[in-house]
This record gives structure tokens, C-alpha cells and sequence, in this order.
């Protein structure tokens, strides 16, 4: 009696498994193999107001989709979107909603933080001048001018908040050990008031042409020499004039100083000379900034004759 007993609870557990592995097999496994589950890094459009611009929104986000072996693999590039719409939205901070779109044959299970925090700020535009700033030193013995830029000013957009800290759009420009002029196409850069670069605004536009004269700090010259003659002769008589040197070396410590065409001496009057030959020492003037080599007094001889008179 026991013997069949256990003989049918044998038969029960064979019927039972079997039962379990065609369920497993045909139910089950086929099921496994076909469904996919993915999380695709989605890039994240954001739609706004011409008037304002969005803060701090993600660049991606990250949406979990369901599917088909064959529609999860071959998904394309761009075949979901991601999208948030903050027109007619109030500057501030907001939380809109991600929508998602996906093919037909694609279920979006989960999107990674659904509603992310935005500021949404006001736009602003405003001009401002370009600034050249210098850095580092020129070649040993060598000096940089005043630099000129084109444009003369840019403007600067973004949010507001950020513009209004801009103080300064500098051209940086980089004359260490130069010994040569440049001109040279430079990315501008805003600043606020502490010398700081301030991120997120836009500059229009991005660069400059910046020119510098790099010439040497002192620059020698030579120039013709004249004399001062002042005064008028003697009724009756002529004036004649020679003297020597006629040219001088002179060193200016400037270039923008050597902007000048001749030497003159002190005053030599002339008034109460007689006639006959006179000859007179007249210092030498150094012009501003520049210093005369190895000459101090110029010899004028001035010679007076009267007058031939006319039969």
C-alpha cells in the first residue's frame, strides 16, 4: 500500500516539473529574449522667449525606453528627443515638465529628473568700448606705443544680471620679449569691476585687430643745426649769417618724442651790432626728452654790410 503511495506522489512530481519546463520554455524564455530595456542620453532642447534665456539647464537627460530586441538596437541617432518649453514662463525659477518623444515602437519608461530647476532670466544688450591691455615687457631696450583696436566698441549680451557686472571688454595682447611691431586679430574678454572674467554673455563681435609699435626706448636721430637770429639790423646795413656745426647727433628716449625736424640755438640779437664781422657762441637747445651728443654751443659769425648804393 505504501509502495503505490509513493509511486503516485513520483508520478505527480515528474508531471509537475515537466509541467514547470514547458511553461518556462515556451512562456517565459521567449518573452526574455525579445523585450529590451536601455537608458539613452538624450540631448535636451530648450525652447524660450527671444526676451530671456535659460539657466542652469542640463545640457542631457537621461530617459529609460522599453522594447523589441530589434527596435532597442536599432534605434538612430536623434531617434528621441527631449524637450522643455519655457515660452510665456515668468523669469525666475521654474520646473517644467521634460516631454519625450520616441518611435512608435519604443515605450519610455522612466525620464531621469522629469523636472529639472531652470532660471529663467531676462536678455540684455549693451556697448561698450574695447580696452587693450598689455602684458609681459618688450625686448631689452625696447618699448611698446599706445596701442590702437578696431572695432572701437562691441556689445555684450546675456542675462542681465551678468551684464550688468560687466565693466571692462579687454583685448590681451602679449608683448613679452618682442622687438618687432604687430598687428594681430585678438578674442576679447569681459571683466567686472575686481579685473574677474564674466562667464555666460556673449560678445559681437568676438575679436579685434589690435596694433602695437614695439621700437627701441631711445632712438637716435641727426638733425641740421640753426641758429636763432633775432632782431633788426642797422638802418643800412645787410646781415649775413654762417656757423658751425651744421648737424648734431641727438638721442631721444621716446620714439613718440623724435617727432622733430631741426635744432635751434639760444637767441642771437642783432640790434645793436655795427657793421664788420661778429662772431657769437650760442648754446645749443635739446628738445624734450632727448639729449645732444658731444655739442653744446653752435659759433655763429655774423657779418653786417652796408648797403651798395645805387647810381
Amino acid at each position: 500500500m505504501s509502495l503505490n503511495k509513493n509511486l503516485g506522489l513520483k508520478a505527480l512530481a515528474l508531471f509537475l516539473s515537466v509541467f514547470v519546463w514547458l511553461f518556462v520554455r515556451f512562456t517565459q524564455t521567449p518573452f526574455a529574449t525579445t523585450i529590451n530595456q536601455a537608458d539613452v542620453q538624450v540631448p535636451l532642447e530648450v525652447l524660450s522667449d527671444p526676451d530671456k534665456v535659460a539657466l542652469d539647464a542640463p545640457q542631457q537627460v537621461t530617459v529609460t525606453v522599453r522594447g523589441s530586441r530589434d527596435a532597442i538596437t536599432g534605434l538612430q541617432h536623434n531617434a528621441i528627443t527631449a524637450r522643455i518649453d519655457l515660452r510665456d514662463k515668468q523669469r525666475g525659477i521654474v520646473f517644467p515638465a521634460v516631454a519625450v518623444t520616441t518611435p512608435p515602437d519604443i515605450t519610455v519608461v522612466a525620464v531621469e529628473d522629469e523636472r529639472p530647476s531652470i532660471r529663467l532670466e531676462l536678455l540684455k544688450t549693451q556697448s561698450l568700448p574695447v580696452e587693450v591691455k598689455l602684458s609681459g615687457r618688450p625686448a631689452q631696450g625696447y618699448a611698446a606705443s599706445v596701442p590702437t583696436v578696431q572695432p572701437l566698441t562691441v556689445d555684450v549680451s546675456g542675462p542681465a544680471n551678468f551684464v550688468n557686472g560687466v565693466r571692462h571688454v579687454f583685448a590681451v595682447v602679449d608683448v613679452s620679449k618682442m622687438d618687432v611691431s604687430i598687428v594681430q586679430r585678438v578674442a576679447l574678454q569681459a571683466f567686472d569691476e575686481g579685473d574677474k572674467v564674466v562667464s555666460r554673455v556673449e560678445i559681437v563681435p568676438a575679436n579685434a585687430m589690435v596694433s602695437v609699435n614695439v621700437q627701441p626706448e631711445i632712438l637716435p636721430k641727426v638733425l641740421p643745426i640753426f641758429p636763432d637770429i633775432q632782431g633788426t639790423p642797422r638802418s643800412g646795413l645787410t646781415v649775413q649769417a654762417r656757423w658751425t656745426p651744421r648737424l648734431a647727433p641727438v638721442v631721444f628716449k621716446r620714439p613718440k618724442d623724435a617727432d622733430v625736424a631741426a635744432l635751434y640755438t639760444t637767441p642771437v640779437i642783432i640790434d645793436q651790432l655795427g657793421p664788420g664781422q661778429h662772431e657769437i657762441a650760442a648754446a645749443l637747445l635739446a628738445p624734450p626728452n632727448a639729449t645732444i651728443v658731444n655739442i653744446k654751443d653752435v659759433k655763429v659769425i655774423v657779418t653786417l654790410k652796408e648797403k651798395k648804393k645805387q647810381k
